[in-house]
This record gives C-alpha cells, sequence and structure tokens, in this order.
C-alpha cells in the first residue's frame, strides 16, 4: 500500500514539473551522488575532470543537507524542492549515479548520463533483484528511457546492464571514473585521510566494508575486530588497524560500534575511494567494492555469514566460489583465512577472473567520459 500511496504521489509532483518547462535551458550540469547524500562516487570523478577543461561551467549539485561540503565553485541545491526542480528543468546535462527521482521529466535535447554506482556487479540489479517493489522497477525503467549514456568497466557489466536494466542506449565501456584514483597515488590526500582518522603513518590499515541488507539484519556485521587485529599482525606483521565503513544506506550501524586506537570510524568519509589509498587488506561481502579494491592486487576477504539467506532473498551473478577471494562465514573460518593466505594463489585467481571478467580498468574512464560530456555540452 505505501509504495502504491508513494507511486502516485510522484505522479502528481510530475505535473508540477512540468510548470518549469517555460524557463529556457542553460549550459549547466545538475549532478546527484547517492540522492544527494555527497559530493562522492563517479559524478565527483566526472565534475572534477570536466572543471579542470572548463573551470567556469556553471554546476550545481543535489544535497540533503546545507552542510554537505563541495568545493569552491559548486552550487548547492537541496533535494526534493522547487529549486531543485527548477535546476532539473533547466540544465543541459543530468548526471546522476543511481536513480531519477520518478517525478523528472527530460526536455528534448537534455542529456542524461547514469553513471551507476556499482563498477563490478556481484549482487543482483535491475529485474534480476528478488528484492525489488513497484517504485523501484518504476524508477529502473525511467532511467533505462531517459539515459543517453551509461558508463561500463567491462563486457559482463555491460551484458548486466543491457539485461537487468533493460537499457538500449549507448554505453561508455571505458571503466569506472571513480576508479581512477587507484592508478595514481596521492600522498598528500592518504596523510590528510591518516589525520582525519587518526591513524599513525607506520600502522597498517584493514578496510571492513560490507553492503547493506533489503532485510535490515544486523548480526551479520558481527566481526570480532581484536581477533582480526591479531590474526593480521601474525600473518602480516606490523601493527594494524581497522576501519569500518558501512553502506551509504545504512550508516546508522556505524552508532552501534565502540571505537578505538585500533578502529575507526570511516562511514562518515564521503567517498570510500579516499580510503583505499591508505587500506593494505580489505574485508567485505557482496559489495562491488571488492573487485574494485583488488584492481590494487592488494589482499581482499569476505565475510559472508548469511549467504545462503542472500542468495536466496537477493542473488548473486556468481557462485561466490566463482569469485577470487577466500569467504568465511564465522569470525573462527575467516581468522583461518587470514593465516593460510597465499598471495601468488590469489594474485593467479584474480588475474583470470579480470580476464574473463572483460575489464576494462586504465584509470583514464573520468577523462573518457568528460570528453563526451564536452562535446555534448558544446
Amino acid at each position: 500500500m505505501r509504495d502504491f500511496i508513494q507511486f502516485y504521489i510522484y505522479k502528481i509532483l510530475s505535473c508540477v514539473y512540468r510548470i518549469f518547462w517555460i524557463f529556457p535551458m542553460r549550459d549547466k550540469i545538475v549532478v546527484d551522488s547517492f540522492g544527494g547524500r555527497g559530493y562522492c562516487d563517479n559524478p565527483k570523478a566526472i565534475v572534477e575532470e570536466v572543471r579542470k577543461a572548463d573551470p567556469k561551467i556553471d554546476i550545481c549539485w543535489i544535497v540533503r543537507s546545507k552542510d554537505t561540503y563541495l568545493p569552491d565553485g559548486i552550487r548547492s541545491v537541496k533535494r526534493h524542492t522547487l529549486h531543485e526542480m527548477y535546476e532539473y528543468a533547466t540544465a543541459k546535462i543530468w548526471i546522476n549515479n543511481s536513480r531519477l527521482s520518478l517525478y523528472l521529466r527530460k526536455r528534448k535535447n537534455q542529456i542524461y548520463i547514469e553513471t551507476w554506482h556499482g563498477s563490478f556487479p556481484i549482487k543482483m540489479i535491475g529485474k534480476s533483484a528478488k528484492s525489488s517493489n513497484r517504485c523501484s522497477e518504476e524508477r529502473v525503467k525511467l532511467d533505462s528511457k531517459y539515459a543517453d549514456y551509461m558508463i561500463s568497466n567491462g563486457s559482463f557489466c555491460t551484458s548486466v546492464y543491457r539485461n537487468d536494466f533493460e537499457y538500449e542506449g549507448e554505453i561508455l565501456e571505458v571503466g569506472s571514473p571513480r576508479l581512477d584514483i587507484l592508478f595514481y597515488k596521492n600522498a598528500e590526500k592518504d596523510n590528510s585521510i591518516r589525520q582525519m582518522l587518526n591513524i599513525p603513518e607506520n600502522v597498517k590499515v584493514a578496510l571492513y566494508a560490507p553492503t547493506f541488507r533489503d532485510n535490515n539484519r544486523d548480526d551479520v556485521y558481527d566481526i570480532d575486530y581484536e581477533q582480526l587485529n591479531d590474526a593480521l599482525k601474525n600473518k602480516f606483521g606490523g601493527s594494524w588497524c581497522i576501519i569500518v565503513r558501512f553502506h551509504p544506506k545504512m550508516v546508522e550501524y556505524a552508532n552501534k560500534i565502540s571505537y578505538s586506537e585500533t578502529l575507526k570510524n570511516g562511514s562518515n568519509v564521503a567517498d570510500i575511494y579516499d580510503l583505499f589509498g591508505i587500506t593494505d587488506v580489505l574485508i567485505s561481502d557482496y559489495s562491488s567494492t571488492s573487485l574494485e579494491f583488488a584492481l590494487l592486487e592488494k589482499p581482499v576477504f569476505l565475510y559472508t555469514k548469511d549467504l545462503s539467506e542472500y542468495q536466496k532473498n537477493r542473488g548473486l551473478y556468481y557462485r561466490i566460489e566463482e569469485l577470487p577471494f577466500p569467504f568465511a562465514k564465522s569470525n573462527v573460518e575467516l581468522v583461518d583465512l587470514v593465516s593460510k593466505f597465499s598471495e601468488n594463489d590469489y594474485k593467479s585467481k584474480l588475474k583470470l577472473f579480470m580476464e574473463e571478467y572483460g575489464c576494462v580498468e586504465n584509470g583514464q574512464a573520468s577523462c573518457a567520459v568528460s570528453k563526451v560530456l564536452i562535446d555534448a555540452m558544446k
């Protein structure tokens, strides 16, 4: 019933939205990342490249809070307001990494770039996702109808967009803009992140970054951080610190953890890729983050306590055994996997997986996408 009411509210809002079509379009870009949650992800990488080419270009960023950090020269626009409607209705280009609001309608000659936010599909999305509802299905249809471009990092990703988003438009198979950062070391950025989280330079870092659960189950994040820290010390040597970084949909879980000198809260860092530069080991689950981080050829472990339930309720594109990562269903298994980790075996499996996936990541995606965008603006 709730989905039914919400769906028809959006129908009414779309009529209000069309009123703003009386205003002429302007050469500007409207950007939304994760429904206004922050300055991050693929849109951030694209916009930064665009601004290198044209620092004066008018860019407005959709935000949930006026306190959201944005670089100088980028305007903030509050989400779900008449101001947002005006900006969308009069912008030449839209960039979004999630889904458009259902009330939006694209005008003739407007251009929409759907970047999506999962570079390597592992958990099922679109029509294959078993947990979808009417609103999410309608938003998939709307995006597929309006998008002029989608961005892919390989042949498998492209096939998922074609099949599960039923997208028939142009796909830029150039890589993921947000992953370009992995190909270029940024010592200044790394130092600022360490200072922000109070992590000494000589301390190694493990990042725990799980995805959300559609059923809101939270006992699946019960990693024993002390045991894990000891296992990392015994296997890789040195002093270790663990950063916990939850998915944007579940940041409230971050407040349930007691942090310390060896356990840090990374959920307030807007862009997870800023954490990758200081991370030595990643622990994840069904998130595409695992394969993204693996581009650095550093160790990845999966903690999949609810594997059977997740496969049943959401679904995975791969059997967990087909991924190049060791996976555990308990803390005991996780510690055992760390102690038995073989770098040579890991890199061999990873290389084979990326070849079969058809991965094209090379650190130049932002440049390629921004060129398309700038040409379209002209």
